[in-house]
Order: structure tokens, then sequence, then C-alpha cells
């Protein structure tokens, strides 16, 4: 036998042994990785139950467990990607526009309603329940909206809800302006609603996102003065709006004003949900490398109820009925203020028949009227 053949043979023999080398030291490499990511998880499940009696209910992302696993990705605690961070304008400007959106449904469920009398007419619309119901249908999506835009808002971000059921206020808002019949008009207020309440669901998200306890004051008082002036203004607005115009002008004038403050948020409204801003984070990272087994504490947590969306969203939605069902405070507190806001609607839909048919104000001195239940 040559020599070139014998060596040929040894390195035939040598080829398993590197391949078996390699293969440990990944094995190890792998292990490595599984038993710091078991550490991270027990580490911080301990963090949160040392936070469950704190009063500050944010996102734990476990940062101060970096340093445990490289591969755990967290926000920057001193950078501009952690909410709590931005500027006092950026907070600003963020608190604002969510008051925006808070303030414009309200708002467009009243401004409908000094014009009462005129739709009527114009709609052919005898029945006074019926005429009644095209202001207490919006008032009843803000019910029903809420119950999944809010846990959608925490699956896929709050801006996104937020900005696309303001898209769908803008849609129906617009047709039911252009509506030529009751059930038109009643679809079209009801989908309408639907969309506005998707900022009545996520502002208190978005407050507590990005402001702490000792500044949340001030833009809670912020958002709930805009949100009181919405029922209160409309009226005024809207009264001398379908005098001078028509009364389909009290539908397109808050859809207007919804596609402007749409474009403005769309420029100045940043994502607040911290672990959506992780997955982005997670998603771009894994981009930039892929070799390494990136993670964060989302996949972690003991919480999660299903790993899919679905399941999620379902779940998310069913809680606050059982919440209402099983806690009285929480379900004599709903009870209190649905009997309020009846009463301040009852007013509303009463007020036109009472001084536009009994005392004979126009339009716009109903809308005055409406004044004195602010």
């Amino acid at each position: 036998m040559s020599i070139d053949s014998r060596k040929e043979n040894r390195d035939s023999l040598q080829i398993p042994g590197a391949t078996l080398e390699a293969g440990v030291s990944l094995n190890l490499s792998n292990d490595s990785n599984i038993s710091r990511r078991k550490l991270v998880a027990i580490r911080y499940q301990e963090e949160l139950k040392l936070r469950e009696a704190s009063p500050d209910k944010i996102f734990y992302d476990g940062v101060n467990l970096r340093e445990l696993d490289p591969n755990l990705i967290t926000l920057s605690p001193d950078s501009k990607e952690n909410p709590r961070n931005w500027t006092q304008r950026a907070k600003w400007t963020t608190t604002t526009l969510m008051g925006g959106y808070c303030f414009l449904p309200p708002f467009a469920s009243t401004i409908f309603a000094p014009a009462l009398l005129l739709v009527m007419a114009d709609l052919e619309i005898e029945n006074p329940t019926l005429g009644a119901m095209q202001i207490s249908i919006f008032v009843l999506a803000f019910a029903l909206g809420p119950i999944f835009a809010a846990p959608l808002s925490e699956s896929y971000g709050r801006t996104i809800i937020v900005r696309t059921c303001n898209i769908l206020f803008i849609a129906f808002s617009l047709g039911s302006g252009f509506a030529q019949n009751a059930a038109q008009l009643a679809v079209c207020r009801f989908f309408a609603g639907v969309g506005g309440s998707g900022g009545l669901a996520v502002f208190g998200g978005v407050v507590a996102d990005i402001w702490g306890l000792e500044e949340r004051a001030k833009a809670s008082a912020l958002m709930s003065t805009l949100l009181i002036l919405g029922p209160v203004i409309g009226p005024a607005c809207g009264g001398w709006i379908s005098e001078r115009a028509s009364w389909r002008w009290t539908c397109w004038v808050p859809a207007m004003a919804a596609a402007a403050l749409e474009i403005t948020s769309l420029l100045y409204m940043k994502e607040s949900y911290i672990p959506v801003l992780l997955e982005r984070k997670l998603l771009k990272s894994k981009r930039l490398h892929p070799e390494n087994d990136l993670y964060t504490v989302i996949e972690l947590r003991a919480d999660r109820v299903s790993t899919k969306r679905t399941g999620s969203l379902i779940s998310s939605a069913i809680r606050p009925v059982i919440y209402l069902l099983v806690d009285p405070v929480l379900f004599l507190l709903s009870l209190y203020f649905a009997f309020v806001f009846g009463e301040v609607y009852l007013l509303i839909v009463t007020f036109p028949e009472i001084f536009g048919s009994g005392y004979g104000h126009s339009a716009g001195f109903v809308g005055i009227d409406l004044l004195a239940q602010g």
C-alpha cells in the first residue's frame, strides 16, 4: 500500500472524530443557552412577586436580568426607546393627541342632538323613539367597542388600534351624513360609535405607559376634562351648524376633525406599549444577529394564556365581564355611572322636543339650552 493511500485512510478515520468534537461543542453551547434562560425565568418570576406590592403596575421587561444572559432583549433604562424616558414635550404631545381621540366621539354623539327634529323631518321618521335611537345607538357602541379594542391594543399596540378605530369612525361618520333613511343612519351611527370607542378604551393604558405615578394626575385630569367637555360642547356647536347649513354637517364636521387628528397622530404620536416595543426590538435584533438565540421576557411570563393571539384576545375580552359580575364594588360603581350617563343622554334626546316643539326654540338655541346640563 502506498504512503499516500495510508495517509488518506488515516485522514478519513479522523473525520468522524472532528465531527464528534464539533457536535459536542454545539450541544454544550445549546445546553448553556438553555440553562441561562432557565435561570433568567426563575429570577424573573421572583422579581414579579417582589413588584406585586408596587402601585405602579408597569410592564417589567427584565432589564436588570440582562447580565445573566446577553441573549435577553430589553429596553435600555436610560434611552428614549423606553416611554418613561421620553421628553416632557413628547409625553404631552402623545397625551394631548389621545385627549383628542377621547374628545371627538362624545362630541359627535351629542352634536347631532339639537337637529333631531330636522333629522326626523328630513328622513320621514314619525316615531319619537326611533328618532331618539339615532343618538342612543351611538352611545351603545361605546359599551361594545372597548371589549375588543382594549385586548387588541395589548396584542398589536396602542397606536395602530387607536388609528384603525379612528379611520372606522371617520368612514361611518361620513356615511351618516349621506344616509337616506333611518336604518342607514342607525347602522352608520352605530359603527361610528364603535370606531370612536377605540380612544376611550386605550387612553388609560397610554397614560400609564408614559407617566409615572407622581406625574400621572395632570395627564389624567386633561383626559377627563376633554372627555367631559365633548358631550357639553357638542350640542352648542351642532345646533348652529344644522340651522345655518344642514343637519348632515353635524356628521361631517366631526369626521373632518378626526381626519386632521389622524394626520397629526401619524406624524407625532409614537407607540408606548412596552411588550410591543420589545417585540419590535427583538425582530430587529434577530435580523442583525440571526446566529444568536435571542428572546424577551414575554416568552417567560407564567400568565401567558395562549401563544395564539386569538386565545389571548378572547381571554382579555371575557375578563372585564367576569370582573364586573364577581366584584361588588366594581358592579355598583358601574351601575352608578350607567345611571348618570343614562340621565345625561335622556336630557339630550328630550330637550329638542321640549324646547324645540314646546317653546319654539330654533335648533341653534336648543343647542344653547343643552349647555345647562354641563
